[in-house]
């Protein structure tokens, strides 16, 4: 059985269950591809909460799989370790972080759902992710003669989610190069003023996590059925 001890999250803390094999199964069922959706499941499955997985950041997602996979048959168990992934701890991680009048929110869950849906490079996961994160006034950005004005991107219908962030895109990809690099400045300054547990980072497949350390710079991309037994994993993979 796995150690009662509550892994702390941002507001709050939560305890992770062993998966059964039915679990891991319908897990599996999902396209290794989609390892974001795979995360959303294996979280539903793991807190028993099917809600938790759409509101967490991504840092935290990822803080409670790598202490699932800490803690799990998994050869990061043993031959790794997941700690080294670990940020130093900042309990005052605002909720957003504004300049220019421009707010850089937390990506959430339901996010990166949406944006593994529809991205298949590095440039639209980031100009998407830049669509999620970013509100504000963003008329002056845009050098727009109309106010253009983003709400926060707060809903949790799917529908609605994709819906804005194809708004966005097309207005993002509408800027010139020196307009994009003011906005991703101003979105990179708020990413790393809300940075926590771990970061992030990404690539043509998606979110990945960092790990930096003697001038080099590694990103490694974690799977949720990496901490399953030899046999459950054998298993999921007849499903590729």
């Amino acid at each position: 059985m796995f150690n009662a001890q509550p892994i702390q999250l941002r507001h709050e803390a939560i305890f992770i269950k062993e998966l059964t094999i039915g679990e891991i199964m319908q897990i599996a069922k999902i396209p290794e591809a989609l390892n974001e959706m795979r995360i959303s499941s294996f979280i539903s499955f793991a807190t028993k909460d099917n809600t938790l997985a759409g509101r967490l950041t991504v840092q935290e997602r990822y803080f409670i799989l790598l202490n699932w996979l800490a803690i799990s048959d998994s050869a990061y168990s043993m031959d790794g370790d997941t700690s080294e992934y670990f940020i130093a701890e900042n309990k005052n991680i605002p909720d957003f972080f504004e300049t220019e009048g421009v707010y850089t929110h937390h990506l959430l869950g339901q996010h990166v759902s949406a944006l593994q849906r529809k991205c298949e490079n590095a440039y639209e996961w980031l100009t998407c992710q830049m669509a999620c994160q970013l509100s504000g006034d963003m008329t002056a950005i845009f050098s727009s003669e109309l106010p253009i004005i983003w709400a926060p991107l707060t809903s949790d219908n799917d529908n609605e989610i994709d819906e804005v962030i194809t708004q966005r895109f097309t207005e993002i990809e509408a800027l010139t190069d020196g307009q994009f690099n003011k906005l991703y400045q101003i979105f990179a300054m708020g990413t790393h003023h809300l940075r926590h547990l771990v970061d992030i980072s990404l690539d043509n497949k998606g979110i990945t996590l960092a790990k930096g350390g003697d001038g080099e710079y590694e990103a490694v991309r974690f799977r949720p059925l990496a901490g399953v037994s030899d046999i459950a994993r054998q298993l999921a993979e007849c499903f590729a």
